[in-house]
């Protein structure tokens, strides 16, 4: 079973971009998120997130620098080619669940996937 459940504040603002699959558009958003220890004046773990779908549309929506925000999901991995030719692993959270934990109108707002009517996006 691969789960993996964060909770932490956005660095910067989400990188909301428009991609092109068979079944049309489609939004993806990246932010990292940072997590804190129980270690006192240990620094923060800085995790990446990746939504797609609706998904990535919620977090353009309600996410930004400083939301603090649980994200649900399965840890992936990708795999690339450094400027030495080196290999080079990345782990990344795929965002099932994302929701703001809370947000200055005291409005708190989830997207789970199985709000998303669109099914798995082919790549």
């Amino acid at each position: 079973m691969n789960i993996a459940i964060i909770t932490g504040r956005v660095g910067k603002d989400p990188n909301v971009r428009t991609l092109q699959s068979k079944k049309g558009e489609f939004k993806a958003a990246d932010f990292s998120v940072a997590v804190n220890f129980s270690i006192k004046d240990a620094d923060p773990l800085w995790v990446k997130v990746q939504a797609l779908g609706y998904a990535a549309e919620f977090v353009e929506k309600y996410i930004k620098k400083g939301s603090a925000v649980l994200v649900r999901g399965e840890l992936q991995e990708q795999k690339y080619k450094d400027k030495k030719g080196e290999e080079q692993r990345v782990w990344h959270i795929q965002a099932e669940e994302v929701r703001q934990m809370w947000s200055a109108n005291g409005n708190n707002t989830t997207y789970t996937k199985q709000d998303d009517d669109t099914g798995d996006l082919p790549f």
